[in-house]
């Protein structure tokens, strides 16, 4: 996962008001991995904290995308980065108690009620992908967002467009001349290489552009040493300063070493 990033994350306080409300909160006791602590101890983030990190990385990955585009600035680009922080921050703000795992226990999509939602009344089983919409478009959290980010104009509904495209909006929201910017802003929050994924490998400031000085050759390009074969067990032991063959007898490391490191 992502490791610390040095000064910590910043947040603006209306981000603050969302991540201090209760719906938000309740991510801190909803592991990210499930019951998989239960057999690695160590497995134990959770999705208040990963949440945190993708709002962190998809403005990051925003900033990355529109690096050089003229056409949007002021108030309307931070209208959209906002926007897209957002939705990072909540995208997994419908995930039950114990995660995925409890989720063969939700309803079908018709009994959320989803408001300007296509394919409101479907029998299908609702996934927490829908409980983030109800929580998004239907909640006393909807009202919330709403008045914490009045002056950007910003509707929960957009942000929920931005998770699902069954979500319908105002497509003006997103048009900046002949731009449509939600296919764009979409990806960067749910692709196959959005900010939740990318939030899993990414190290902090990975996703800002990187210009080679004249002459300097990419890392990508540049000649690798190749590996050498792998070193057996005894090999690794020698090395270490092991006196004799016999220390590693007890474990049978010597007489199985082809057949464990090949």
């Amino acid at each position: 996962t992502l490791p610390p990033t040095p000064g910590g994350l910043r947040t603006t306080a209306a981000e603050a008001r969302v991540i201090e409300s209760p719906w938000f909160q309740r991510l801190r006791g909803i592991l990210q991995l499930g019951f998989t602590s239960l057999t690695f101890p160590g497995a134990t983030h959770t999705r208040f904290l990963h949440s945190v990190g993708v709002m962190h990385v998809a403005g990051q990955a925003f900033d990355s995308a529109f690096d050089d585009a003229p056409w949007l600035v002021g108030r309307q680009r931070a209208r959209f980065r906002q926007v897209v922080r957002l939705a990072g921050l909540l995208h997994d703000i419908g995930h039950p108690p114990l995660s995925h795992t409890s989720e063969l226990l939700f309803p079908a999509v018709r009994a959320l009620g989803l408001p300007c939602f296509d394919g409101a009344d479907s029998e299908a089983q609702a996934a927490h992908e829908h409980y983030t919409l109800k929580l998004l478009l239907d909640s006393p959290l909807t009202a919330l967002i709403r008045d914490a980010f009045v002056d950007l104009a910003i509707e929960p509904a957009y942000v929920a467009a931005l998770l699902h495209p069954s979500v319908r909006v105002d497509d003006g929201f997103f048009e900046v001349g002949d731009h449509d910017l939600r296919p764009i802003l979409s990806q960067l929050i749910s692709s196959e290489l959005d900010a939740d994924r990318i939030r899993e490998w990414a190290t902090p400031g990975s996703l800002r552009p990187k210009r080679c000085n004249e002459g300097e050759v990419p890392a990508a390009k540049r000649r690798r040493t190749e590996p050498g074969p792998p070193k057996t067990a005894a090999e690794l032991i020698a090395e270490l300063g092991s006196d004799s063959e016999a220390e590693a007898e007890p474990l049978g490391i010597a007489d199985r070493s082809a057949e464990l490191f090949q």
